[in-house]
């Protein structure tokens, strides 16, 4: 059965958590500076809707009908006036102020930094390359290497002269930030939560 922390102390834990200063992350932006403004900040979604979207979300792991009748109250709970779910939202909306993504630092920090089980596979499961004919020989694999090099660096060039196509989902233009962190980020491990670091904070000077 799934629970919400309904416990005072529970909650206490979560305001807690929610105030602390947590990894300072970079401005969402475009292919270009000039059109940051285009991308609007993540919105906090109203407390109601989020407590419907859980109980939608955990509706088909919860066979048992008591079980998932549990579950409802401690959300209609959770959810009421004098319950910590509108507290919590308070804390969010204020967390979230001049912030362009209010959940990016807990992201990295969650899924990434304290995430304990191998990165590909579990967070990162696949990449795409084009289909190749047979590798016969080190002669193939020696043209194949010096063609992957060759458009990584290509890759490389585009971001750092920032002339990379802008990404796009249907008409909506997407935050180009984190690719300004590749080939240039070093994932240093740490006991507890490991630590991001960026080579340089000019893409130009990037030498890896």
């Amino acid at each position: 059965m799934l629970r919400l922390a309904s416990k005072r102390s529970s909650c206490s834990s979560l305001m807690a958590a929610m105030s602390k200063p947590h990894i300072s992350v970079q401005p969402c932006r475009l292919h270009s500076n000039k059109q940051y403004e285009i991308v609007p900040p993540l919105p906090v979604p109203p407390l109601k809707q989020s407590l419907e979207r859980y109980v939608n979300a955990v509706k088909p792991l919860i066979t048992d009908e008591a079980a998932l009748k549990r579950t409802q109250d401690l959300v209609e709970e959770f959810g009421q006036e004098d319950g910590m779910g509108p507290k919590l939202q308070t804390l969010l909306l204020k967390h979230a102020e001049g912030k362009d993504n209010w959940l990016t630092a807990w992201w990295l920090e969650v899924a990434y930094l304290t995430f304990r089980l191998p990165s590909p596979i579990n967070v990162s499961p696949a990449i795409a390359f084009p289909r190749v004919p047979n590798i016969l020989g080190q002669a193939d694999q020696l043209q194949y290497a010096a063609k992957l090099i060759h458009h990584a660096v290509n890759f490389r060039n585009l971001i750092t002269s920032k002339t990379l196509s802008q990404e796009m989902a249907g008409k909506t233009p997407m935050c180009m930030t984190q690719y300004d962190n590749l080939f240039a980020t070093c994932r240093v491990p740490m006991a507890g939560q490991d630590r991001l670091t960026l080579m340089a904070k000019d893409p130009k000077e990037r030498r890896h």
